[in-house]
């Protein structure tokens, strides 16, 4: 089942909007949040556009931003600030929101690729020295190698059922392992690594976009 979920095929190309349906008007861009600070935080963008981001719920979906930046409030239990967030038209980022460190932007793959594939996105979002990101089948097969804190990495993997797990250069102890019930074709899937108190937990969620209002 690894051989499956590793191995590359050849291209079979597909539009971007096939993805992120409905297709958005080009002047947007799109920016995910995750939450590092171990506190329910609130995340509003404009009016009517707000985000929780807590322990059980702590990545959101993409937000719809105007293109040219938008000035976003974040809202914690003893403390609120303001963010601005720049990005160009049809770029889609992920921002990290840690409690003492700035905003870290990472800028997101979303080119088109082979729909018969899986996209697999490993984002290390904590202190994990050379993150390595394994797959269990049942044995422990490396998918990412080496990552650094505040680093990502993608690859094209096969539609499969499998688990995950990370272990750390300064760890001896691997994360528990995550179950991914079905990484689907066509579909893009992204795995946070997070500290959590004194053990650091994967956290993985289907890549979704915001609906486009018409």
């Amino acid at each position: 089942m690894l051989g499956a979920l590793l191995m590359c095929s050849g291209a079979v190309k597909a539009d971007l909007d096939s993805v992120y349906a409905p297709a958005p008007p080009p002047n947007l861009a799109f920016v995910r949040f995750v939450n590092l600070t171990g506190q329910p935080l609130q995340v509003t963008l404009a009016p009517g556009q707000s985000l929780r981001l807590d322990r059980a719920q702590p990545v959101s979906r993409y937000e719809i931003v105007a293109e040219g930046g938008i000035r976003a409030r974040l809202e914690g239990k003893t403390a609120s600030s303001l963010l601005d967030i720049r990005l160009p038209a049809q770029r889609y980022a992920t921002v990290a929101l840690g409690a003492e460190t700035p905003a870290r932007f990472m800028a997101d793959d979303a080119s088109p690729f082979n729909m018969l594939k899986s996209r697999l996105s490993f984002y290390n979002l904590s202190g994990c020295s050379k993150a390595q990101l394994l797959a269990l089948a049942p044995n422990e097969v490396p998918v990412f190698k080496d990552i650094a804190p505040a680093q990502s990495a993608q690859r094209l993997v096969n539609p499969t059922r499998v688990s995950f797990l990370v272990r750390c250069a300064d760890d001896a102890h691997p994360t528990p392992p995550l179950e991914v019930s079905e990484l689907r074709a066509g579909e893009r899937f992204s795995l946070f690594l997070l500290d959590a108190g004194k053990q650091r937990s994967l956290v993985g969620v289907t890549d979704r976009t915001a609906p486009t209002q018409r």
